[in-house]
């Protein structure tokens, strides 16, 4: 665990390539292997969706946002946003946070990951991970791999 956390850090001044941050995810899960998507049913399945996963939420969130650097790394979903920059007006080097399209495409992305985790497809599942996400905001894996996701939605790495 260690050694990921080394690498993460190191791999900090290359956060705006996303590439290497999936491949980064690829090593980390090919090490640490993937954790239960039963857990995650089970919390979401728990009494007003206010469950935790009984490893916590860390590992879900880093998954979760491995899956979509690596659905929005796809070409097809890379001229989507080229197409929604274009659209606006904008240039890739505008930032592009609140660009009309990008919200959708995005929940698009997670709703077609979802099942996957063991959760419906849908608004409810993707706001309960929201949700769980809150806590680990502040983790340096999670905030690279955050900005990645970010950074392929067209929005510029600060």
């Amino acid at each position: 665990v260690d050694g990921l956390k080394r690498m993460h850090q190191a791999l900090t001044p290359f956060r705006a390539e996303p590439e290497i941050m999936r491949l980064a995810g690829d090593i980390d899960a090919a090490l640490c292997g993937r954790w239960d998507s039963s857990e995650l049913k089970d919390a979401f399945n728990a009494p007003n969706g206010q469950g935790t996963p009984p490893s916590g939420w860390r590992r879900v969130v880093i998954s979760f946002l491995q899956e979509q650097l690596k659905k929005l790394s796809e070409p097809a979903l890379r001229a989507k946003v080229a197409q929604l920059i274009k659209d606006a007006g904008l240039v890739e080097s505008d930032d592009v946070a609140n660009l009309p399209g990008r919200a959708e495409l995005l929940l698009e992305v997670q709703v077609d990951i979802l099942p996957s985790f063991g959760l419906p497809a849908d608004q409810e599942a993707v706001a309960f991970v929201a949700r769980g996400s809150a806590d680990c905001r502040h983790d340096p894996e999670v905030k690279s791999l955050a900005d990645a996701v970010n950074h392929l939605l067209g929005r510029s790495l600060r």
